[in-house]
């Protein structure tokens, strides 16, 4: 949800709130750093197929176009994954300092409740509020980069849902060649389709973490508008 436009909300984010973001966030960024693993042997099966298509004597342009197509793939997904590495990172970043920032208004509302008046009063509560509002401008910044890391694995997920078409074009090919090579290359085939199941997997569990987060946004006791802050 906008930060703005909505029905002031009569306190800060909760502690529970901000402390589910910031454990969100954290394991959205130890989840995205899997992604490399699982690239660096994407890359290592398109670099063998190139070198196994060029020895090999039959149908050895089919297969090199095949483990081409494998490369552009590869290629893609390193774009996107720096692009993942780069937006979980900075996810990590708001969250910590979202955190901070909550913390600190956590502990001018305690001195408030306690009683204190005067000029001491109207004081820390004109801090309170100019924290609340940098809170709230950091929350903002924290749920674009929650939509854009679900952008990230949305274009991770078009793309890698071109590798089993891969594998199955490697089986095809392998038939017609020689018995060691047509081993080899269902072995690759074979190793392509267990990585895309574990990408498959490790994707849909980083998106259901990204939408977790932004679930909270849109919560009842999500996060609180600036007009609210003055209340």
């Amino acid at each position: 949800m906008s930060l703005a436009g909505h029905k002031p909300a009569k306190e800060l984010p909760t502690k529970e709130t901000m402390v589910s973001l910031y454990c969100r966030s954290m394991v959205i960024q130890l989840l995205a750093g899997k992604f490399l693993h699982r690239i660096e042997t994407l890359r290592r099966l398109a670099i063998n197929s190139e070198v196994l298509a060029s020895r090999s004597r039959a149908n050895g342009r089919a297969i090199s176009a095949i483990a081409k197509e494998l490369q552009t793939i590869t290629q893609k997904m390193t774009a996107i994954q720096d692009r993942l590495a780069s937006d979980s990172s900075q996810l990590a970043t708001y969250a910590l300092v979202s955190t901070a920032k909550a913390r600190q208004c956590e502990k001018y509302q305690m001195v408030l409740k306690s009683g204190i008046s005067g000029k001491n009063r109207a004081l820390i509560e004109s801090t309170r509020n100019r924290m609340g509002c940098v809170l709230i401008s950091e929350l903002e910044k924290l749920r674009r980069q929650l939509e854009m890391t679900q952008g990230t694995m949305l274009d991770l997920t078009r793309v890698s849902i071109h590798i089993p078409m891969v594998a199955t074009f490697f089986k095809i090919e392998a038939a017609s060649c020689q018995a060691h090579m047509e081993t080899t290359f269902r072995n690759i085939a074979d190793q392509l389709v267990t990585l895309n199941d574990r990408l498959a997997l490790e994707i849909e569990d980083v998106v259901a973490k990204v939408k977790g987060a932004l679930a909270i946004f849109d919560s009842t006791e999500g996060p609180v508008e600036e007009d609210s802050l003055s209340a």
